[in-house]
């Protein structure tokens, strides 16, 4: 857009590293860059530069902060199995070297 004369310069790189579960209905904005794993909430803006956080971080809000790191999302193909097990145990968790490929 033009104001006063004017043209701002509204291009810019947008960086996401593999496996990024971006949720709906969210904003990103030139500059913004997620490292490997990251998830990213709905309804968040993200706007600047995480390249410094730890892959498998959680981030939420307007602007996106994290909340979570250390976290990774389970392959597609690992969801079937992993929900008949907690149907069918009353285990809370699952430990991760367990789940078959």
């Amino acid at each position: 857009m033009e104001h006063d004369g004017k043209i701002k310069n509204s291009c810019g790189n947008i960086i996401l590293g593999d496996n990024c579960w971006i949720g709906n209905y969210t904003t990103i904005m030139r500059g913004a860059i997620l490292p490997s794993h990251t998830t990213v909430g709905s309804k968040s803006y993200v706007n600047k530069d995480f390249s410094a956080t730890e892959p498998g971080s959680i981030l939420i809000g307007t602007p996106a902060r994290i909340i979570k790191s250390g976290y990774k999302r389970v392959p597609s193909q690992r969801e079937g199995f992993l929900r008949q097990y907690f149907k069918t145990t009353s285990a809370a968790y699952y430990q991760e070297s367990k789940v078959p490929n």
